[in-house]
Formats: structure tokens, C-alpha cells, sequence
């Protein structure tokens, strides 16, 4: 999660006291795994699709109130 919020891979090798950037690299591979997988989650998500339909239903709203 550190590196997929941003983190810089050398901080993250010194955090865990890893000797080689050989190591880190399973956690580059995760955290690429990390990031598609929530990616389709977010896109498949009932609950997002919902969320996103009422976001949708308030703007619909504010724009009719506006006129």
C-alpha cells in the first residue's frame, strides 16, 4: 500500500531493511496488482454504481433547482 499511495521505493527499502532492490520488486509486482484490481473493482462495484447514480441524481436536482 505504501508504494501504491505514492511511496518512493528507496524509503520503502530502507522501512522494511531490505539489502537489495531485487527484493523490493515483489512489492512493485503487488503493488501493480494492487492498483488494477482495485481499478476493476471500482468499475464493477454495485455499491459505486449506486453511490454514482444518486451523485448523478443530486446534480439532475441542483440543476433543476437552478433555473
Amino acid at each position: 500500500m505504501y508504494l501504491v499511495n505514492g511511496g518512493a521505493l528507496h524509503n520503502l527499502q530502507r522501512i522494511t531493511g531490505h539489502r537489495t532492490l531485487e527484493t523490493l520488486m515483489i512489492y512493485v509486482n503487488l503493488a501493480k496488482q494492487l492498483t488494477t484490481v482495485a481499478e476493476e473493482a471500482n468499475r464493477v462495484s454495485p455499491l459505486g454504481a449506486l453511490l454514482n447514480s444518486r451523485q448523478e441524481q443530486k446534480r439532475r436536482m441542483v440543476r433543476l433547482g437552478s433555473n
